[in-house]
């Protein structure tokens, strides 16, 4: 092969047979632009959690937040808890446009207590269809609150059916183990209904951990 004269002119550029031709290859960017190409598609939702003693006055900074900061934008689930929301707020004083909202206020005869607690999950229309949020289960109690929220939205990975946001609050006073043990109920009833659904359990559980209960 050596003695073979060469197939082409110095100084052209030779024909390379396209079975053989180098492929471009992608740029180190390549995995940043597909995902703002799918930002609205995340494996796992982009969740934002808060403590915010009292959301009704604070609409106006949150929707600012969501107008102007990507991640507040780009949330699939935003969850608040001690929202100090009661039945003479209605909904449309705690809407951010974009979002469904998600209101589970303190029950003041269950709890015992006139101020303070309360719950509100906001989560993006762009992420899941408003139609196919559900609520899926609700606790109040003095020691414990409790939201879950059933979701389907638009993309999921396969390895898993739905999504189910659970939202607590546990109050200062509260009993922890007690907590504890209605989260543990509340979630394994669940898992065991929903096999297949991604749960995610978010909040303010001030003195309580989940270390042991839930080592998920």
């Amino acid at each position: 092969m050596a003695l073979r004269p060469p197939s082409f002119v110095v100084g052209e550029k030779p024909q390379i047979p396209k079975e053989v031709r180098r492929k471009q290859r992608g740029t180190k960017a390549g995995v940043k632009q597909r995902m703002k190409r799918r930002r609205f598609k995340p494996c796992v939702p982009a969740v934002i959690t808060r403590n915010v003693g009292s959301l009704a006055n604070k609409m106006d900074e949150l929707e600012a937040l969501t107008r102007t900061q990507r991640e507040y934008r780009e949330a699939s689930i935003m969850c608040f808890t001690e929202t100090r929301l009661h039945g003479l707020i209605p909904d449309s004083n705690v809407t951010i446009a974009g979002f469904t909202t998600v209101r589970a206020d303190r029950d003041t005869t269950a709890a015992g207590k006139k101020k303070g607690g309360g719950l509100a999950v906001f989560i993006s229309n762009r992420w899941c269809n408003p139609e196919h949020i559900h609520v899926k289960e609700r606790v109040r109690s003095p020691d414990v609150e409790l939201i879950a929220v059933g979701l389907r939205p638009y993309y999921l990975p396969r390895e898993f059916t739905n999504v189910i946001a659970i939202t607590v609050y546990i109050p200062p006073t509260g009993k922890a183990n007690t907590a504890r043990d209605v989260i543990h109920s509340v979630t394994a009833d669940l898992h065991t209904k929903h096999p297949g659904a991604f749960i995610l359990i978010t909040g303010d559980f001030n003195h309580a951990s989940l270390k042991y209960e839930h080592p998920l």
